[in-house]
């Protein structure tokens, strides 16, 4: 089997950064590029399109090492070398299963410590929503609007919305925008409140402050009032302010009604 050989993404703007070399005993090269580019559209677009590259193929060459050790561990020791296994005994189901593992690790890895004070209140699943993207001022990349449920046992549904714009590191925390008040139940970012707006203030890398608001899909016409007037007619509005920007931002609903939010 050929070592040398560096697959291509091919899909119109996927990366197409090339893979490393395949190491002894992995599978077929033909599955390396489907495998990157599953863990490349799991990873989040806030992480740049470089570091997404590179953060999946890294989920690869991890899936695939982690799947070379699980065959060597049930290799008996014998006093002759055992006959190489055919490489294609390795399951593209379960690389495909372990590959998504550590791409959501990555995904989730900037929400999570977000969500420590749901500890010791009876949560019995988390949903992770990126209900927005949004491009930033200043050619600053792209940022997620992310909205994290929790259902707990009693019913109830706590809810945290962040901004998560461009990092260094894919386990940065998100900036928390919005949080319910504990003992407060809401169907926001469930399939009965799927309708989001939020905002926040946002540092520039000039050192610029802007007012960021997003709302998710359904969401247009977003207008701010306040210590800031600004109008856009999608589902994303950045304006210069300042620091601490006190306003109110509203959103008209596809389908009729109306959100707001207020700072």
């Amino acid at each position: 089997m050929p070592t040398s050989s560096r697959p291509h993404l091919h899909d119109g703007d996927r990366p197409r950064d090339r893979a490393p070399a395949a190491a002894p005993g992995a599978p077929p090269l033909a599955h390396y590029a489907p495998l990157a580019r599953l863990a490349y559209l799991t990873l989040p677009p806030a992480l740049g399109r470089h570091r997404r590259v590179l953060t999946a193929h890294a989920a690869v060459q991890r899936a695939l090492a982690a799947g070379r050790s699980r065959r060597l561990a049930r290799v008996p020791a014998q006093r002759t070398p055992a006959p190489r296994e055919p490489e294609t005994d390795v399951r593209l189901d379960e690389l495909r299963v372990r590959v998504l593992r550590y791409a959501l690790r990555r995904d989730w890895a900037r929400s999570a410590c977000r969500l420590d004070g749901w500890r010791g209140e009876g949560v019995r699943a988390v949903n992770n929503w990126v209900f927005a993207q949004q491009r930033l001022p200043e050619d600053a990349g792209r940022a997620d609007w992310v909205c994290s449920r929790a259902a707990t046992w009693r019913g109830q549904g706590r809810v945290v919305v962040q901004l998560q714009p461009p990092a260094r590191s894919a386990a940065t925390p998100g900036r928390v925008v919005a949080a319910q008040s504990s003992g407060e139940d809401s169907a926001a970012c469930s399939r009965f409140g799927r309708h989001v707006l939020a905002s926040t203030d946002w540092r520039a890398p000039s050192g610029d402050w802007y007012l960021l608001a997003a709302g998710s899909r359904d969401v247009r016409d977003l207008e701010a009032t306040g210590e800031v007037t600004a109008t856009a007619e999608g589902p994303t509005l950045a304006e210069r302010a300042e620091k601490g920007v006190r306003a109110r931002v509203t959103g008209r609903v596809e389908g009729g009604g109306w959100l707001a939010t207020g700072r």
